[in-house]
């Protein structure tokens, strides 16, 4: 795996998707019941992506349903309200690089969650509610990617000795 990409990458790219909608929460296969998700691609930096950002997504439910995600490099699900990433919840996103699950409510990751990741080079888990132990989980599920968790809410647990 390659681990010298930078975080800032994830945010590089067309945005698509980028109307938020108010008042509302969805799972991902609501949404692709309104037609409102599609993996895009980016001529200028040649890969395929998914942008979800901001879209009250509470359920990773459909995700491995929308068509072309198999080839998705990047997946932005930032700045929703996800609380709880499931076993296999990316099964079958192979040639995923880059995820960030920044700024939602994630508070459990199962194992399993990241089964099948084989390319995964950045996971932004920052400002969740993650202890630390749920981030050393994703550290052992996900060795040698680089894993950023900058301004977790919850207070990181002491080390054991």
């Amino acid at each position: 795996m390659k681990c010298n990409t930078l975080i800032a990458q994830i945010t590089l790219g067309m945005l698509i998707l980028a109307t938020p909608l108010m008042n509302h929460a969805f799972s991902i296969r609501q949404l692709m019941d309104r037609g409102e998700v599609h993996v895009a691609y980016s001529f200028r930096e040649g890969i395929s992506y998914l942008n979800l950002q901001s879209k009250q997504v509470t359920s990773l439910e459909g995700l491995t349903e929308i068509p072309g995600i198999q080839n998705c490099q990047r997946i932005d699900l930032s700045n929703n309200q996800l609380t709880l990433i499931e076993r296999d919840a990316f099964l079958g996103i192979s040639n995923l690089q880059e995820l960030d699950l920044s700024n939602n409510h994630i508070q459990e990751i199962k194992l399993g969650a990241f089964a099948g990741l084989y390319e995964i080079d950045v996971l932004n888990l920052g400002r969740n509610q993650l202890t630390q132990s749920m981030i050393e989980r994703v550290r052992q599920m996900l060795p040698g990617c680089m894993i950023a968790t900058e301004g977790q809410t919850l207070p990181l647990a002491a080390p054991t000795a």
